[in-house]
């Protein structure tokens, strides 16, 4: 499912995958997305993300 953030922006929510956040920034974009996955019984959630300029050259964030 996606939702549309006005301008460049969109959220899509997929099984597997929590979400993912997409932008389209002036030269490249941003891209970054989340899990939540069980650890001994506890839920623990993770934050990747990652830039991308026209480039094509990626920097994790």
């Amino acid at each position: 499912m996606r939702t549309d953030l006005g301008g460049d922006g969109s959220i899509v929510r997929s099984a597997g995958l929590t979400a993912r956040f997409t932008e389209l920034l002036p030269g490249g974009l941003c891209h970054a997305f989340w899990l939540t996955p069980d650890d001994h019984g506890r839920e623990r959630h993770e934050f990747y993300g990652f830039t991308v300029p026209a480039s094509g050259t990626a920097a994790g964030v």
